[in-house]
């Protein structure tokens, strides 16, 4: 059973383009050493006139969730943004119960 995962970051205004250099080099780091995740893609939009990252990740199991969770990747994603105040408020994860739909015509 695949699982998904929506992870809101919101990066202080002065730290964006920091946050998307960490982000590139995480998002490679994930595709090069976690078979178990299917996808891992970060965009940005605007909520309240504030940047927000959205990162769309799929998991091929709950092993795969745990390993991405415990990568030592995510650890120094986490105590970077501590070390260089990246964020303007913690991360909102939602774990998606997917019901409808499609991945990809691919």
């Amino acid at each position: 059973m695949v699982i998904a995962v929506l992870a809101f970051i919101y990066p202080k205004e002065d730290k964006v383009e920091r946050l998307k250099e960490i982000s590139k080099d995480t998002a490679e780091w994930v595709k090069a050493n976690e078979p178990g995740t299917l996808s891992y893609h970060w965009s940005e939009t605007v909520e309240d006139g504030k940047p927000v990252f959205v990162v769309n990740e799929s998991y091929k199991d709950e092993a795969a969730v745990e390993a991405h969770k415990n990568s030592t990747k995510f650890k120094e994603l986490v105590e970077l943004g501590q070390k260089e105040d990246l964020f303007a408020k913690p991360f909102k994860i939602l774990i998606l119960n997917e019901f409808a739909g499609f991945a990809s015509r691919l």
